[in-house]
């Protein structure tokens, strides 16, 4: 059975928006929305029903929560750089963010990849909880400047 990670996976190597539209269409009793883009174009599709209530369809410019898994994407991306040549896993984080991270000059890239860098744990601040999220807040948008 396809899977919505089937549908983040043939993104991944480039299928034509045509096929993944393809794929969307095939998850099951589902909401799924999809978007690929490069330098040079861009493509977005959705599938499925977005509130089951109403029976309204989920649209490509619908707006989602990808949460956690951003780490994953960030994760993949730094290591296909470190294939091309382009980042070094043990070179300081401050060799390619200069001052972004504090002690970036002590940390590498790898420890940030792979969590061993002792980066302070803002989720363990009293009064900051994912739980935030839930209610309206939830749809905030974040510019990544200002997170």
């Amino acid at each position: 059975m396809i899977s919505f990670l089937n549908v983040l996976v043939a993104a991944a190597v480039t299928l034509p928006g045509a096929q993944v539209q393809e794929q969307l269409e095939a998850l099951p009793k589902t909401a799924a929305i999809a978007r690929l883009s490069d330098a040079d174009s861009s493509w977005q599709g959705a599938a499925g029903v977005r509130d089951l209530k109403s029976g309204r369809p989920a649209v490509p410019e619908g707006h989602f929560r990808i949460g956690s898994v951003t780490k994953t994407f960030v994760a993949t991306v730094v290591l296909q750089l470190v294939d091309e040549g382009k980042v070094k896993l043990d070179e300081p984080v401050d060799s390619y963010l200069p001052g972004v991270v504090p002690d970036g000059e002590k940390i590498t890239v790898r420890q940030i990849l792979d969590h061993t860098s002792h980066l302070y744990d803002y989720m363990s601040e009293p009064g900051y909880s994912t739980n935030r999220w839930r209610g309206k807040d939830r749809f905030r948008h974040y510019s990544p400047r200002r997170c």
